[in-house]
């Protein structure tokens, strides 16, 4: 009986640490279950508290068959006592599916994200571009009514950031509006499926929406119709990140026109986007209303990726680059592209620090622009440069520049912004350069501006 002991003992052990002996040790992993970026483990080059918290946490982060286990646990809840228990899902009244809900006041991290657009709308505006910012509600406050009893949602955090853009004349939409009084009469987000995001025809509500603002500068472009797609509808029977039965339908738009050019292969090996956030995606107009259109580059999150159907007959060239960490480069897109069209896609429930990081909005560090700089002093520095042409990008290394404050190349009439990466200064652009090239600098102690040359060979 003893021995029958240590061994039920010894293999219930080896059960449950089963487990912890697959780890996932991989860095920077995102899940999709609950929609964050998942624990790392902790330098222990210092042991504290913190470090044991973190590595707790790393432990139940990263345990082997964490989400199997969280689906079924999840399965067995809703089966025995009607309970959503999940990391990011949660029951509203009638069946209503929202994600789980936080508490939302406005802080600091709102003002300097509110300070951060309105840098980009400089940065853009003062180059002769366009800015615009599409505001994207969750799902929680256009359908405040089915929220589970007893949740009080508010957005004082948002019109909060909106009266900064207001004051700074930031040309924006908040979409919450039109579609929570479309919601009274349409399904513009899902019951079930989906729970925070808005639905196909939420879409083409929320984006016509957008084209609207941008007609009052661009009038060539054309509303979107319901002609424009053939819409359909499918049965959904479990949630989108998860294996949680549901039943549900979900309209499908597509689009009818198809004569569109999709040049993402030719660019993607050449554009860089962040490892987590590294959708791009590059379509050319062919229609017969292109010639009329302007070219865009759209910052956008999950509400448009995989809904480029909308925005496809808006512009000549509908490029796409995921927003989050990559909207803080908008320098290099910019002169990579020259787009006369900017737009911030950004959804209520991303203003938060894993989606723009606090500390890169407070550093954020754009040339100012030089276009009404009149004169420039003869510098005499010995720059050497190395040009490397791909398919559709031309990139431009400057060395022997050292640290100076700003730098620019002016090439064929047009300025273009030089970035510093690791001390040397780059400039990469599907725009064909010059052979005769003039390198316009800043020094940190001086308030010229100066002007060196070379020649391409």
């Amino acid at each position: 009986m003893r021995k029958f002991k240590i061994i039920f003992i010894t293999i219930f052990s080896i059960i449950l640490f089963i487990p912890i002996l697959f780890l996932n040790w991989n860095k920077d992993v995102v899940s999709s279950m609950d929609n964050r970026k998942l624990t790392d483990f902790p330098s222990m080059n210092k042991f504290s508290n913190e470090t044991i918290g973190q590595a707790l946490k790393f432990i139940d982060d990263r345990i082997y068959g964490r989400e199997y286990l969280i689906n079924k646990d999840t399965e067995l809840n809703d089966k025995l006592f009607d309970l959503m228990i999940h990391p990011i899902y949660t029951y509203g009244q009638d069946g209503y599916i929202f994600f789980g809900m936080e508490e939302r006041k406005y802080t600091d991290y709102h003002k300097e994200f509110a300070n951060t657009i309105v840098t980009l709308k400089d940065y853009v505006e003062s180059r002769g571009a366009k800015f615009y910012v599409v505001i994207n509600p969750e799902k929680t406050s256009v359908y405040t009514r089915y929220l589970p009893k007893g949740v009080n949602y508010n957005r004082y955090f948002i019109t909060n950031i909106e009266k900064e853009l207001v004051a700074n004349n930031v040309k924006f939409v908040d979409n919450t509006d039109l579609l929570t009084e479309k919601s009274y009469t349409e399904k513009v987000y899902n019951k079930e499926y989906d729970a925070g995001h808005w639905n196909d025809l939420g879409a083409f509500y929320g984006l016509n929406n957008a084209i609207r603002l941008m007609q009052n500068d661009f009038p060539d472009m054309d509303n979107l119709t319901l002609d424009d797609f053939d819409i359909s509808y499918e049965k959904k029977f479990s949630l989108a990140v998860s294996k949680f039965k549901i039943d549900d339908t979900v309209p499908v738009f597509s689009l009818k026109e198809t004569n569109f050019t999709d040049l993402t292969e030719d660019y993607i090996s050449n554009v860089k986007v962040d490892s987590q956030n590294n959708m791009f995606s590059y379509i050319q107009n062919n229609t017969d209303n292109a010639k009329n259109l302007d070219k865009g580059l759209v910052f956008q999150g999950s509400y448009l990726n995989g809904r480029l159907q909308y925005l496809q007959n808006v512009f000549s060239d509908y490029i796409v680059v995921h927003n989050y960490h990559n909207i803080f480069n908008m320098d290099y897109y910019f002169n990579m592209f020259k787009p006369n069209i900017v737009v911030f896609e950004v959804a209520e429930y991303t203003l938060n620090d894993t989606y723009f990081l606090y500390e890169k909005m407070k550093n954020i560090n754009f040339n100012p622009s030089i276009n009404s700089i009149e004169s420039f002093e003869l510098g005499n520095k010995k720059l050497d440069y190395k040009e490397e042409k791909n398919s559709k990008i031309t990139t431009l290394t400057v060395y022997n520049l050292g640290d100076v404050q700003y730098a620019y190349i002016l090439s064929n009439g047009e300025v273009f912004d030089l970035i510093k990466e690791d001390n040397v200064y780059k400039l990469s652009t599907e725009r064909e350069l010059s052979s005769n090239i003039e390198v316009i600098y800043k020094e940190k102690d001086s308030n010229n501006y100066y002007k060196n040359f070379f020649k391409i060979s």
